[in-house]
């Protein structure tokens, strides 16, 4: 071989090995190179049962929240209020519909746990503790490449739940904290800055993986200003504390709730500041097909559809986390 076809192929093979490195060392939710736009996730507010999850898939969502509450004696079930006949689908028949959608084509990319009273059973209470619904999410979204948000709120983000979850985070997981607190009152609110204490203490968990968020049922009320240059760093309103977990650069995510079809304006002031997403649909009631929960996505689509240079709805080649 002469040594001329000897450095054409030596430098074939270079070229071959630096595409392959630069492929494999892009993390998967990079901006697009040519727009520099980044990925946003439509999350379809609380997803009780089958239905909503048809629901939302038809609407656009690529994300749903779903209130997961356990049951003594009965495991975890889809359940916003825990009275006995607030409760949705068993988690497991839900957590199956969103698996059958994700096979069926849909762009649904990740679960957010709302975890109501995760510490209601311990840990020799296998039939409902926080490792069976685990578990579960792993054995029934995992294998079809769906992920999984933990929230917590309030003093459940220092119970053993939270420390369940935050040592044994896997890749396809990420664990959040809400600014709001338990219940409209907001008990045991929590600011940015005290989130990022909480996640520095016990195991650590990459800066990808955590996930803060903020909101109220009804934004307007608490939302504060949205103009970073009049930020008052000890507001606990939605935005300025959205604004402070976007620039403290301490989270992966950060994502606001709740956008009815109603709040276009705070909607738009959010997503304007930078969240990586919105929880959308009804203020108080389960997701379902409804004008109102239509309406409530197309202020984000719309939005989406004007800023494409910018943004785009996410797919499932986009990771979260």
């Amino acid at each position: 071989m002469s040594s001329h076809s000897l450095m054409t192929r030596l430098l074939a093979c270079l070229t071959l090995f630096s595409i392959v490195i630069a492929t494999t060392q892009q993390p998967a939710h990079t901006p697009d190179n040519k727009t520099g736009s980044r990925p946003f996730w439509a999350i379809a507010h609380r997803v009780l049962d089958r239905a909503g999850v048809k629901a939302a898939m038809h609407h656009g969502a690529n994300a749903i929240e779903t209130d997961a509450r356990a049951w003594k004696g009965q495991g975890w079930w889809a359940d916003h209020d825990g009275l006995i006949w607030s409760s949705g689908d068993k988690m497991k028949d839900l957590l199956t519909a969103v698996a059958d959608a994700r096979l069926a084509g849909k762009p649904i990319g990740w679960v957010w746990f709302d975890l109501k009273d995760p510490d209601e059973c311990g840990a020799d209470e296998a039939v409902c503790n926080i490792e069976t619904l685990r578990m579960m999410a792993r054995s029934i979204l995992q294998p079809v490449g769906v992920r999984s948000l933990w929230g917590f709120s309030g003093p459940d983000a220092k119970g053993r739940a939270f420390n369940v979850i935050r040592d044994g985070l896997n890749e396809y997981e990420a664990i959040g904290i809400d600014g709001l607190g338990k219940g409209l009152v907001g008990e045991g609110g929590i600011s940015v800055d005290q989130a990022e204490r909480i996640f520095e203490q016990g195991r650590h968990v990459d800066l990808s993986q955590r996930v803060w968020t903020k909101g109220y049922a009804l934004p307007g009320l608490k939302m504060g200003s949205c103009n970073s240059s009049e930020v008052d760093a000890h507001s606990m309103g939605i935005c300025p504390q959205v604004l402070r977990g976007i620039q403290s650069k301490a989270f992966g995510k950060v994502f606001a709730w709740t956008v009815s079809h109603g709040n276009r304006a705070e909607a738009t002031s959010l997503m304007n500041a930078g969240v990586d997403g919105l929880i959308y649909g009804f203020v108080m009631s389960d997701y379902a097909d409804d004008a109102e929960s239509r309406a409530a996505f197309k202020i984000l689509a719309d939005w989406v559809h004007d800023k494409t240079n910018h943004r785009y709805f996410a797919t499932v080649n986009d990771r979260p986390w």
